[in-house]
């Protein structure tokens, strides 16, 4: 359904080999997608700008005066401003962030126990790889 929905069916004929090898869905899904992740991480994920809103020193985008003044702001040498940040912290890395944390949690991944152990232990491992990254919000998911 993920690579519907980011217009990736074309990836759908190349993983016939984890289709046969993936005792349920979690693990399939977990398997995919760790792959994936893996790739982007070595060629860089996708950015793109996100608003922020924060006390700063120096004029960065919009001032906002009237939070300004409501925090002292000026009195300190600071202001409020809003801007745009480009960053890695956009929605669909949090939704893949927090997509792999949940199969953590509740991947359901067969039988064999130590081949689960170790699809929930390369989930962590790029969990902990994208830390700069926000899980996605409720509303969201």
């Amino acid at each position: 359904m993920l690579l519907y929905a980011w217009d990736r069916a074309v990836f759908l004929n190349r993983w016939n080999v984890e289709v046969d090898a993936s005792p349920s869905l979690d693990a399939l899904l977990a398997s995919v997608l760790s792959k994936l992740v893996e790739q982007r991480l070595r060629i860089g994920l996708g950015r793109g700008y996100t608003n922020d809103a924060r006390t700063v020193r120096t004029i960065r985008g919009r001032v906002d005066f009237a939070e300004s003044l409501k925090r002292l702001a000026f009195e300190n040498g600071q202001a409020h401003c809003r801007f745009q940040t480009y960053s890695h912290n956009v929605p669909k890395n949090q939704i893949v962030r927090t997509m792999m944390s949940r199969l953590v949690q509740t991947g359901r991944f067969g039988q064999n126990r130590n081949n689960a152990e170790n699809l929930r232990g390369k989930l962590r491992q790029l969990v902990r790889a994208l830390d700069g990254i926000d899980f996605a919000c409720q509303r969201w998911i």
